[in-house]
C-alpha cells in the first residue's frame, strides 16, 4: 500500500489540523482524503472541531494550516456550501453570549489513575520537568492550573501521549468538551498500558457525547465491551 493509499486515524487528522505534521506528509494525507470519502469526513469533524474550540476560547476565527485550508475551500461541488455553513455555525457560536460564571468541575466518569508511576515508564530522553507539575495539578483538580501547563509542555513519543491524555480529560472535566474531544482523539491509546488505555477509550466516549455525537461513542463502548 502506498502512502496515498494508506488510511487517516484519529492521530493522523488531530496533528494535521493542528500543524504539527511536515508540509510532505500533509500533501499525503490531504491527497488520500481527496479519494476517500471516510477520511475526508473524519478529517472535517477534526476541522471544525479544532476551529470551534480555538474561535470559543479567542473570540475570533482559528486558522488551520494553509494546505488544509486550501482543501477545505477548495472548489469541490457540494463542499463549498458545507465549509461555508460550518463557518456560519463558528461564527454564530462565537457571538453568542458566554456562560455566566465557570461551571464546576465534573469528571467526565471516573478521573484518570494517578500519572507517576505512567510518566516513569513511558519517558523516552529528558523528560520536561513541567510535565510533573501539569500532572500534579491535575491530581489536585486544579483544572484550569493543569490545562494551562500541559498546552505548554513540550514531550515526544509515548510521554506525548500521556500528555494529550490528561489534557484532554482535564479539559472534559472543565466544561470544555469541544477542544477536548479533538486532543482525545489523537490520543495513541496503543501505546498506553492498562488501565490508562482504557481509561483513554472511555474518555473519548464521554466527549464524544459531550459534543452530541453518539453514534461514534456507541460504536467505541460497543468496541470496549468486546
Amino acid at each position: 500500500m502506498s502512502d496515498l493509499d494508506r488510511h487517516l486515524d484519529e492521530a493522523c487528522c488531530a496533528d494535521l489540523v493542528l500543524g504539527l505534521l511536515p508540509l510532505d506528509q500533509q500533501e499525503q494525507a490531504l491527497a488520500h482524503a481527496g479519494r476517500c470519502a471516510a477520511c475526508e469526513a473524519m478529517l472535517r469533524a477534526h476541522a471544525g472541531a479544532t476551529v470551534a474550540a480555538r474561535a470559543a476560547e479567542r473570540g475570533r476565527a482559528s486558522v488551520l494550516p494553509l494546505p488544509v485550508q486550501r482543501f477545505l475551500a477548495g472548489p469541490r461541488g457540494w463542499r463549498g456550501a458545507a465549509i461555508a455553513a460550518a463557518a456560519a455555525a463558528v461564527l454564530l457560536l462565537v457571538m453568542l453570549p458566554s456562560r455566566q460564571g465557570p461551571a464546576p468541575a465534573q469528571p467526565p466518569a471516573a478521573w484518570l489513575e494517578p500519572p507517576g508511576e505512567l510518566v516513569r515508564t513511558r519517558a523516552e530522553g529528558t523528560l520536561d520537568p513541567r510535565l510533573a507539575d501539569a500532572l500534579a495539578a491535575y491530581e489536585r483538580r486544579e483544572l484550569a492550573t493543569a490545562v494551562a501547563a500541559l498546552r505548554e509542555v513540550q514531550a515526544t513519543g509515548a510521554a506525548e501521549q500521556v500528555r494529550r491524555l490528561y489534557l484532554g480529560h482535564a479539559l472534559l472535566a472543565d466544561a470544555q468538551p469541544i477542544e477536548a474531544l479533538a486532543w482525545l482523539s489523537s490520543v495513541e491509546r496503543d501505546r498506553l498500558p492498562e488501565p490508562w488505555r482504557t481509561q483513554a477509550a472511555e474518555a473519548l466516549v464521554a466527549a464524544w457525547r459531550a459534543n452530541g455525537q453518539p453514534a461514534p461513542a456507541d460504536s467505541l463502548e460497543r468496541t470496549l465491551a468486546r
